[in-house]
């Protein structure tokens, strides 16, 4: 295996899961690249169709809960729940933590939810890597942690939304714009890389952190309104500052355990 990546045996990539199905001699191997900082569900997806080009349907008799698709929607990728998660655990070889903490939230009830994006938010520098942080899809968050710049939340050809979902589209074309086909992965190769060090996971968990704390805070008192616009200052505060500032103890002491 290339450095970062791990190539999954036949029997448990999805590759082979289609091959029985269609009883054809050959399959390809699904491979997933394991970053230091978490990945997405987004990202662990699109990787997977890069390689074994998987039917829609294929992947949604495979890894959802009944009931968890409509053919006109798809699926939200900001929660965990429509996944079966211990077929996804069996095909993909990730652990059930780092498959959650691929999600923006645990399911379609989750009191946060409305301050996740329905569209895909994603730092240029960090997307020509192959990567794509759950932190980027929370609308308080303004800017990449580890690069400093902002976020780009359309197609950077055509400026259409990219819907953050897993639908026929999405299947078809992975890292591209469903509008226009613009790949927002310029160089396929970065998928063979692994490029962010220690240093650039802590900073990401910093922020994640901060986040969760005035997430929490301003949720017990009722000052988090449903688009998250209480908590605006977050992003102000990554426009002046590299690392987020100590949390005040009162706040990390209402924490939730």
């Amino acid at each position: 295996a290339e450095d970062g990546i791990r190539d999954r045996s036949p029997s448990r990539g999805l590759g082979d899961v289609y091959k029985r199905q269609r009883q054809k001699p050959s399959c390809r191997l699904c491979w997933v690249i394991i970053h230091p900082i978490s990945m997405t569900l987004w990202s662990i997806l699109a990787k997977w169709q890069f390689v074994n080009c998987l039917p829609y349907s294929t992947i949604v008799a495979t890894l959802m809960m009944p009931s968890a698709t409509t053919p006109d929607q798809g699926v939200d990728l900001r929660v965990l729940s429509p996944f079966h998660l211990d077929a996804f655990v069996e095909h993909s070889g990730l652990s059930q933590n780092l498959l959650a903490s691929a999600a923006c939230c645990s399911s379609t009830n989750s009191r946060i939810l409305g301050l996740v994006s329905q569209h895909l938010r994603f730092c240029a520098v960090c997307m020509q890597e192959g990567f794509h942080a759950a932190l980027f899809q929370f609308a308080p968050i303004r800017s990449c942690p580890i690069h400093h710049c902002r976020l780009h939340n359309a197609c950077p050809h055509c400026q259409s939304k990219i819907p953050y979902r897993l639908d026929p589209s999405f299947a078809a074309h992975p890292f591209a714009c469903p509008h226009c086909a613009f790949s927002v992965l310029a160089d396929p190769t970065a998928l063979a890389r692994q490029s962010h060090d220690t240093a650039a996971h802590e900073t990401m968990m910093a922020w994640q952190r901060f986040l969760a704390t005035y997430v929490h805070w301003f949720r017990r008192y009722q000052r988090l309104n449903e688009n998250g616009t209480g908590l605006g200052f977050i992003g102000a505060l990554q426009d002046l500052l590299d690392e987020p500032p100590p949390i005040p103890p009162a706040a990390a002491h209402r924490r939730r355990p």
